[in-house]
C-alpha cells in the first residue's frame, strides 16, 4: 500500500513539473482570429447577395433583350455564386473557431 502512494505522489510531481506547452496560449487566440475572419467573410458575402438582389430586381425593372439580357444575367450569377461562396467560408470558418475553442 504504501509503495502504491509513493508512487502516486511521484507522478503527481512529475506532472506538476511538467511546463505546459507555450502553442496553448497563442493557438486560443488563432482560433478567436478565426472566428472574427469568418465573421468579417460572412457579412461581406451578405453584403455581396444584397447587391446580387438588387442587380435581380434593376434587371427585372429594365426588361433588356437579347445578348445584353444574357450578359447581365451572366454577371448577376457570378455575383450571386461569389457572395454565397464568401459566406459559406465565412460561417466555416466561424463554426470551425467556436468548436475548437
Amino acid at each position: 500500500m504504501r509503495t502504491l502512494a509513493r508512487s502516486d505522489e511521484r507522478s503527481k510531481a512529475k506532472l506538476a513539473k511538467r511546463p505546459t506547452p507555450a502553442y496553448t496560449a497563442s493557438m486560443e487566440n488563432i482560433f478567436t482570429y478565426m472566428v472574427y475572419a469568418g465573421a468579417v467573410l460572412a457579412v461581406l458575402g451578405l453584403i455581396g447577395l444584397g447587391y446580387s438582389v438588387r442587380l435581380a430586381l434593376k434587371l427585372k425593372k429594365d426588361a433588356p433583350e437579347g445578348q445584353e439580357a444574357k450578359n447581365r444575367m451572366q454577371f448577376l450569377v457570378a455575383i450571386n455564386t461569389a457572395s454565397l461562396g464568401t459566406s459559406f467560408i465565412g460561417l466555416a470558418l466561424v463554426a470551425v473557431g467556436v468548436l475548437a475553442s
